[in-house]
């Protein structure tokens, strides 16, 4: 009898939940790579792997004129895909440079909205500061107006042409999500090349 009572209590036991001791497939793992379910997750929240959102000033040199300024709009991407310490860089940026010699009525504008993307490197730092390099291609939608009031004449004239770009920059935190961006980015064009100081400010997701 008492055998049997010890089976049953034992049975009883048996039949009780007890907490699970392995550790889960998707419990994060200290140093690790992030579970694959947290990897989907953040896949859904953030489209096309959208890390960052960046905007610049530029201070532009281009032959032939004194500088002037600019701005621009970035997203940073990093698919699922891409190798670590690479990213997606499409870029939106415009100027507008304006002349006028009023002794003669002459005035001139030139405007570039540039629509175009980088691919980038970051080397890897223990050290707050985050050097890249990049490379990239941008379609250039230039214009340009000319008016001399005193002389009759007027005109205007647009294109698009396409070119690369060669970059260097270096970004620090402000704070954990916030951070400054100093570059220096070159856009070949023939006949119309322009260097870039740029300063930005990017918020990392």
């Amino acid at each position: 009898m008492l055998c049997a009572r010890k089976l049953l209590i034992f049975a009883a036991l048996l039949a009780v939940p007890q907490p699970v001791l392995a550790q889960s497939a998707d419990t994060p793992v200290p140093g690790g790579a992030k579970p694959a379910t947290t990897a989907a997750a953040t896949e859904k929240n953030y489209p096309l792997g959208i890390t960052a959102v960046e905007g610049i000033l530029s201070t532009i040199f281009q032959s032939g004129q004194s500088s002037f300024s600019g701005t621009g709009i970035r997203l940073h991407m990093h698919p699922s895909r891409l190798m670590e310490g690479f990213s997606l860089v499409p870029s939106l940026e415009y100027w507008r440079n304006s002349n006028q010699l009023d002794t003669f009525g002459i005035k001139s504008t030139e405007k570039d909205a540039t629509l175009g993307i980088e691919f980038r490197y970051q080397f890897p730092r223990d050290s707050a500061f985050k050097p890249y390099i990049g490379l990239g291609y941008g379609l250039h939608f230039l214009s340009s107006e000319f008016e001399a009031t005193t002389l009759g004449i007027e005109g205007q004239d647009s294109v698009t042409l396409g070119g690369v770009s060669v970059l260097g920059g270096i970004s620090m935190p402000i704070t954990e999500r916030l951070f400054n961006v100093f570059e220096l980015k070159f856009h070949y064009l023939p006949d119309d090349s322009q260097t870039k100081l740029n300063y930005g400010l990017a918020w990392n997701f």
